[in-house]
């Protein structure tokens, strides 16, 4: 339910910001000054909108299969090694060879 949830949502978002960028961008694009408008709408609504779409419906899959809590956890868990293997690789002062 919750992959499903963010899919939608992916989708929904993708789709909207996708067609509203794509309508922007070609209507600052466009040379013809009679059918200017009704091409940027289509092209944006029908070609621009889909594939935001499907980027939208892959992002919320892949952030619904990456749980906030997890994430988090492999982020800390990572830095913590990567603290742990710095501390090691420095040298103390009292161990010096004379």
């Amino acid at each position: 339910m919750n992959r499903l949830l963010a899919a939608v949502v992916g989708m929904t978002v993708g789709y909207a910001l996708f067609m509203f960028a794509g309508y922007r961008l070609l209507w600052l694009l466009s040379h013809k000054q009679p059918e200017h408008f009704f091409d940027s709408i289509y092209t944006a609504v029908f070609a621009i909108g889909p594939a935001g779409a499907v980027i939208g419906l892959i992002a919320g899959l892949l952030i619904a299969a990456l749980r906030p809590e997890s994430l988090i956890i492999t982020v800390l868990s990572l830095l913590m090694v990567r603290k742990y293997r710095l501390r090691r690789r420095a040298p103390s002062a009292t161990s010096k060879k004379h």
